[in-house]
């Protein structure tokens, strides 16, 4: 009698400390589902940043049209001197564009890597769950 509640005491004990270890598996995927998608809303942050910004169209338009009055028409010289001011920052602009348009390529790459990971981690965290509940009705049917 007495072996008898010793081994069941240690498949008890056996069968929480494998609960315990699906309930520690399982908060580890949740942290990891929540990281992701912390990440992932600073990335579409700084997407949104990038998308509300002038396109280098709008920005090459001005440049051209700017370039044109300086060659075609006749303006004074302080006038003259703050098209050029205005050309360069336009220029500068421009290529701030071109790169915050390569960040973005980069960005979303990430993001979906990220969200590619959160998904996984969540497949992963129902998975755990699901192992758990049956474990539970295994023990307690």
């Amino acid at each position: 009698m007495l072996d008898a509640k010793s081994i069941s005491k240690g498949l008890i004990s056996n069968h929480l400390g494998m609960n315990l270890k699906l309930q520690n598996q399982m908060r580890a995927a949740r942290r990891l589902v929540k990281l992701k998608r912390q990440e992932i809303d600073s990335v579409q942050d700084k997407i949104n940043r990038v998308k509300n910004s002038v396109s280098v169209m709008d920005i090459t338009n001005r440049i051209a049209h700017m370039e044109h009055m300086i060659e075609h028409e006749t303006h004074p010289l302080k006038e003259e001197m703050q098209l050029l001011c205005e050309l360069i920052t336009h220029r500068d602009a421009a290529k701030d564009i071109e790169e915050g348009t390569k960040k973005l390529r980069e960005l979303q790459a990430r993001f979906r890597a990220a969200n590619d990971i959160r998904q996984d981690a969540y497949k992963n965290l129902l998975g755990l769950k699901r192992q758990l509940h049956e474990k539970v009705l295994q023990r307690y049917p």
